[in-house]
C-alpha cells in the first residue's frame, strides 16, 4: 500500500527531540517496515531528509509572521500561522499525491489542521486522522489559545471529513 503520512504541524519537527516527532518517525518505520511505500509531508524538518529514510516533503511556513508585532502578541503570530499552513499544506499536498499516488492518506491532527481532509475528499482517497488530544480544548485550557472559535470549528470539519 502506498501511504501518504501527514504531519502538518508548525511545532513538531518530524526529526526532533519531542515525544510526538519520535512518535511520528515511530509509525512511519513500522508502515515502511511492514512493506508499505511511504512518503511524508511535515509542517517542520530540522534536516533535508527528516532523519528518515523515506522521502520528506516539507511545507514552505507561511510567510504570517512579516508587519506582526510578534512581542505583543504571540500566541495570535503562532495560531495564524497555523491557520495560514492550510493553504501552503493543501498546494504541497496535492502535488504528492499527484506525483506519489497514494492509496492512503494518514494524518496526524494537528491545530487549524483541515487541508488534509479537504484534499482526501477532492482526490477520493481515505483518509486516516490519528487525534492524540482534543487540541481546541487543550489549548483553549492551558494555553490560552488565539482563535480559539476558529480552531474549534476547524476541529469540527476534521473529524467530519
Amino acid at each position: 500500500m502506498k501511504i501518504c503520512y501527514v504531519c502538518p504541524d508548525l511545532g513538531i519537527p518530524v526529526d526532533g527531540t519531542k515525544g510526538a516527532s519520535a512518535h511520528v518517525r515511530g509509525l512511519v518505520r513500522a508502515f515502511d517496515s511492514m512493506g508499505h511505500q511511504v512518503t511524508v509531508v511535515a509542517g517542520a524538518a530540522e534536516s533535508d531528509d527528516g532523519g528518515l529514510e523515506v522521502p520528506v516533503t516539507v511545507v514552505p511556513r507561511p510567510a504570517t509572521h512579516r508587519g506582526l508585532p510578534l512581542e505583543e502578541s504571540p500566541r495570535l503570530v503562532r495560531a495564524l500561522g497555523h491557520l495560514w499552513n492550510n493553504i501552503e499544506l493543501e498546494q504541497v499536498l496535492d502535488g504528492v499525491c499527484r506525483t506519489f499516488q497514494p492509496d492512503l492518506l494518514y494524518e496526524r491532527y494537528s491545530p487549524f489542521g483541515a487541508a488534509t481532509g479537504q484534499v482526501a475528499r477532492a482526490r477520493g482517497l481515505p483518509h486516516i486522522l490519528e487525534v492524540n488530544a482534543l487540541l481546541a480544548e487543550e489549548g483553549r485550557k492551558y494555553r490560552g489559545q488565539a482563535l480559539g472559535e476558529a480552531c474549534s470549528f476547524l476541529e469540527e470539519i476534521s473529524f467530519r471529513t
